[in-house]
């Protein structure tokens, strides 16, 4: 509710202005190829959300759209919401390397790894 979304379900090509959870787990057993995804605006910050199973979803940020520290502190906070939501430990890592935690978020414990 906090932030500006658009969810979009590859199999009936509906897009809803909010995140469909009913969609989202119907769809979360692994047995589809192509499911459901959400943009994610936290002010001029685009998160492209996919929903692959009811364990993973992905969150895609380009990082030049992070410009200034406050950028920064709405990005953790928003991982901070997430974590909160899900009771789930958020990671920000590098394209393709999910297993490099550059920053963790636990909550409100957030851990950097330089």
């Amino acid at each position: 509710r906090k932030y500006k979304t658009s969810f979009y379900t590859y199999e009936t090509e509906i897009t809803e202005d909010r995140i469909n959870i009913h969609q989202v787990f119907a769809n979360s057993d692994g047995t589809h190829e192509m499911l459901s995804e959400a943009s994610v605006f936290i002010d001029n910050i685009l998160v492209k959300s996919y929903f692959f199973t009811d364990e993973e979803i992905e969150n895609d940020i380009t990082p030049s759209e992070i410009n200034s520290i406050d950028d920064h502190y709405k990005l953790i906070e928003y991982m901070s919401n997430i974590s909160k939501i899900l009771n789930k430990k958020v990671i920000l890592s590098p394209e393709n390397s999910p297993e490099i935690e550059l920053i963790a978020v636990n909550e409100s414990v957030v851990t950097v790894n330089l």
